[in-house]
């Protein structure tokens, strides 16, 4: 996929898994991803967003209703992240304990 992530996913009430990893996605994620109600799992890593992660996703990730959220932090700004991926340590692979 190439382009954006269009704010009318957020009217994706129902929707549980968001998968858009390894695509050519840029801008910034949608503050409107937040006002999915069924969110359990979202993967935005391996893309090129930039920017911050909305505070109404992070809201839900603190909320415990979104359980797993994956994004690129070395190209944006995600302290609410449960997995930070990057070029050394990417998504896709499993996590190598640091050491």
């Amino acid at each position: 996929l190439r382009g954006t992530i269009p704010t009318e996913m957020g009217l994706l009430s129902k929707l549980e898994i968001f998968f858009v990893s390894l695509n050519f996605l840029e801008g910034s994620v949608p503050t409107e991803l937040g006002q999915m109600q069924s969110i359990r799992q979202l993967y935005v890593d391996a893309n090129d967003f930039d920017g911050a992660m909305p505070e109404e996703v992070c809201i839900l990730q603190q909320d415990k209703s979104l359980e797993k959220l994956w994004a690129d932090c070395d190209e944006m700004d995600c302290p609410c992240c449960g997995r930070c991926c990057n070029d050394t340590a990417p998504c896709n692979t499993p996590a190598v304990p640091a050491g």
